[in-house]
């Protein structure tokens, strides 16, 4: 029943401490990888750099300027070419991350192939918002 919920309950004296389990991560990588794809495939890769940022993470609007989040994908991103391939390296789940409020995201990173760079990496964090149970980019970066 609990790997059913995806938590599992440790119990100190009188505290509960909710743990992430294996199959909940496993979970959570997936949902976060497709809603990451879906992101890069509809905002990135087309390019539509403004709607890209409406639909990042609040965390990530909170932190970052709509016209310097677009300024820097025309910058970087663009003249990189357009989009021609995109593979899986690595998903992580993590509970924390450096600089920002304990939660639940997922680190994953693609081998992508653009028109003009035949080997580029992307790492796109995502980051599962607490009121709406749903997976936002919260930072992107392509090499």
């Amino acid at each position: 029943m609990l790997q059913r919920l995806g938590l599992a309950i440790l119990l100190t004296g009188a505290t509960v401490t909710l743990l992430p389990t294996a199959a909940h991560a496993q979970t959570a990588e997936e949902a976060a990888t497709t809603a990451a794809t879906t992101w890069l495939q509809s905002y990135i890769d087309t390019p539509r750099y403004a709607d890209a940022y409406s639909w990042a993470a609040t965390d990530f609007r909170v932190k970052v300027e709509q016209a310097a989040f677009v300024d820097a994908m025309e910058r970087f991103r663009r003249p990189l070419g357009s989009f021609i391939s995109r593979s899986l390296v690595s998903r992580v789940y993590k509970t924390t991350l450096e600089g920002a409020p304990d939660g639940e995201y997922v680190v994953i990173e693609f081998q992508t192939r653009l028109s003009a760079k035949a080997a580029a990496k992307e790492v796109i964090t995502m980051q599962k918002e607490w009121w709406n149970g749903r997976w936002w980019p919260l930072g992107y970066t392509i090499e």
